[in-house]
């Protein structure tokens, strides 16, 4: 995927991910879960889908977006409501210097170094 593709893609899915945070709904984080593996949705500003985009990857993808939506799925039931936006904004501190904090492949497939070691 070409940087400029996958620039749109992470802004407008920021976006998306801002609405939901900022929702008192119940179940918003799945509504998001559902948003990220949605194969057949246009993403904004890039000419493609899921499926154009993630294409030999689908599986890793899906075992990715629900791992970490299960994850936010506990940890706000757990922390306060202000303590929970500080644990989902942390990852993205400091940590995802490539790919505008995209996961590689290699990533995805648990085979990629740390976000530490790609730091140098």
């Amino acid at each position: 995927m070409p940087d400029g593709v996958m620039f749109a893609r992470n802004t407008w899915l920021t976006r998306q991910a801002f609405d939901v945070l900022g929702s008192t709904r119940q179940y918003r984080l799945y509504g998001l879960e559902r948003l990220n593996l949605d194969r057949d949705t246009e993403w904004p500003r890039c000419g493609g889908t899921l499926t154009d985009f993630g294409w030999g990857i689908l599986g890793e993808i899906q075992k990715h977006v629900t791992k970490r939506i299960d994850q936010f799925a506990y940890f706000e039931e757990m922390l306060e409501p202000e303590d929970f936006l500080v644990f989902a904004a942390a990852p993205q501190i400091g940590t995802h210097i490539d790919h505008y904090g995209m996961p590689t492949v290699a990533d995805l497939r648990g085979s990629g170094p740390a976000p530490a070691a790609r730091r140098g």
